[in-house]
């Protein structure tokens, strides 16, 4: 189904938080979506790695979702190269870097199979989609699915509460 860009930001960033991503992560990932598509990623592999336990990045392994923006952080930040060992969406780490060229980060990204590194030095622009794209209809699902955990129940108890519109919606 056709879908804006700004759609399937707004769609992953709340998905991503609804599988428990830390914030300044679902930024980084949202952001990154028109790369990652550009560059023929799969959002069936997207919803999956979100639905994956969020490992840290700890000696070089850990997901995508969790490694790419922390890597990123070090590799700007003077720290050498960054190397990721087995990376579940080594294509989601490409798009990252090429977003975060896009505002001037100056990195390259090194995809060998699962194994990506990223370091200091000017990697190549990727061109971006214009206009709506093509998202799976099951892929949307299972992000729509994520997204719904950030939902607050529709009980009496939780409009009591303050959420919604109350227990009487009479404006």
């Amino acid at each position: 189904m056709m879908r804006s860009l700004n759609e399937v930001q707004g769609m992953v960033h709340k998905a991503a938080r609804g599988a428990g991503v830390p914030l300044g992560h679902c930024e980084d990932i949202s952001a990154a979506m028109p790369d990652f598509i550009a560059l023929g990623g799969d959002m069936s592999a997207l919803v999956a790695a979100l639905n994956d336990p969020h490992e840290p990045w700890v000696d070089g392994h850990g997901s995508a979702i969790m490694a790419g923006p922390t890597a990123i952080d070090l590799a700007r930040a003077g720290q050498g190269a960054q190397r990721i060992n087995g990376a579940d969406l080594p294509l989601l780490l490409h798009a990252l870097v090429s977003m975060a060229n896009r505002f001037g980060a100056g990195l390259i990204c090194d995809v060998q199979g699962d194994c990506v590194v990223i370091a200091v030095g000017q990697g190549p622009s990727v061109d971006l989609p214009a206009g709506p794209v093509d998202i799976d209809s099951g892929a949307w699902a299972g992000l729509a699915a994520l997204a719904a955990l950030t939902l607050v129940p529709e009980t009496d108890t939780s409009r009591s509460a303050g959420a919604g519109a109350g227990l009487t919606d009479n404006d």
